[in-house]
């Protein structure tokens, strides 16, 4: 059980909001389960903060999902890979692209660089890359022009009020293209687990700056020269 504040949720909401452009004039189509970080976020939290129409679709279909962006006019979409895959397919069935939609936000797994290329071409102009978690929403994104290479290679840079590091076993900084463990802290960051102080603290590394503890994510990832993350591996898994 991951605790958030209004505050907490609301950052996390508003950085990518305001890095991807979204406002009031947008809307939203969100597919994904509510219960889940990227449907409470974007699907709830997002359309009620920034005062945007949102249109739900209770069950996964591609066909339908083009026909409601369509209908609706919808500007905005996220969801995971997965997702992303079937749109395309769907809109290479139909001969025509979601004119509408200006951008869709994929996370979850990487973006295979044809896919990116295919999205491009065939469904949305602009495809944005994020890296996130439950504990701290989402912290990395590619940025609206970035290039194809770019989207399929990268987990994007921070957003604001979110900082990243990347270390080896010693605490030390990785160069760029190391590979090390990801810490992450900022205005998002969960503030605990439920009832589980411990777990949470066992997660934190001491504060040597005077900026707060970092959390460490479990993600391995590699340092870029552009300043963003790739998602490398993970140093343990939990169920």
């Amino acid at each position: 059980g991951v605790m958030h504040t209004p505050n907490t949720i609301y950052a996390g909401t508003r950085a990518f909001a305001e890095t991807v452009g979204l406002t009031s004039a947008d809307s939203i189509i969100m597919p994904s389960t509510l219960a889940h970080q990227t449907g409470f976020l974007v699907g709830i939290i997002l359309p009620l903060a920034a005062g945007m129409k949102v249109v739900y679709q209770d069950v996964w279909d591609a066909e339908t999902f083009c026909r409601l962006v369509d209908d609706e006019q919808i500007t905005f979409s996220a969801g995971a890979t997965p997702f992303l895959t079937d749109i395309v397919s769907a809109c290479q069935r139909r001969g025509r692209r979601l004119s509408s939609m200006r951008s869709y936000l994929c996370a979850g797994a990487p973006i295979p660089s044809p896919l990116v290329q295919a999205t491009q071409d065939d469904a949305v102009d602009v495809l944005i890359a994020l890296w996130g978690m439950t504990e701290n929403g989402g912290v990395t994104l590619t940025r609206p022009g970035d290039p194809v290479e770019l989207v399929a290679d990268s987990d994007g840079v921070p957003v604001p009020w979110m900082q990243v590091r990347i270390v080896d076993d010693a605490g030390g900084e990785v160069p760029v293209d190391g590979v090390g463990r990801l810490l992450v802290r900022g205005a998002s960051q969960t503030i605990g687990y439920f009832k589980r102080p411990d777990l949470y603290e066992a997660q934190l590394t001491p504060d040597d700056d005077g900026g707060g503890p970092w959390f460490d994510t479990g993600d391995l990832a590699r340092r870029r020269a552009d300043g963003g993350i790739r998602i490398a591996g993970r140093t343990k898994d939990l169920v």
